[in-house]
């Protein structure tokens, strides 16, 4: 039972509530979409808008796991980037809260498993949990 609440106050205390912020949304979609933000997502009558919010706020999940320091994960570079319409993405080899940006990366919006990804060679593990 005390392991259980560590883990849970550990996941709390490491994970960035700027991903559930509008702010930090719209900036994530500028940087990834460029100049056809507002005409692809921000202003669009598609339901981008929307799936991009409900992944950032409630599927995707980055915690600090130095337990997991041994277990392999595939790596966020291995998905490759999202750069249709940002030539200049790079992959992340650390992990910034301040900085980082799950939308660069070629992940899985919608998935029936949880899948999990480890940043460069870092211990923290970006978390896909599927969609309610």
């Amino acid at each position: 039972m005390l392991s259980f609440f560590y883990a849970v106050s550990t996941a709390n205390a490491q994970e960035s509530p700027r991903y559930k912020t509008a702010q930090f949304i719209e900036i994530c979609i500028q940087e990834v979409f460029q100049d056809q933000s507002d005409a692809l997502v921000l202003n669009s009558n598609s339901s981008r808008l929307g799936m991009i919010t409900d992944f950032l706020q409630n599927d995707v999940h980055v915690l600090y796991m130095p337990s997991l320091q041994d277990k392999h994960f595939e790596t966020l570079a291995s998905v490759g980037l999202n750069n249709k319409y940002n030539n200049a993405l790079v992959a992340d080899t650390a992990y910034n809260p301040a900085t980082f940006n799950p939308l660069k990366y070629n992940l899985p919006m919608h998935t029936a498993v949880k899948k999990m990804y480890r940043i460069g060679t870092t211990d923290y593990i970006l978390t896909i949990y599927p969609s309610l």
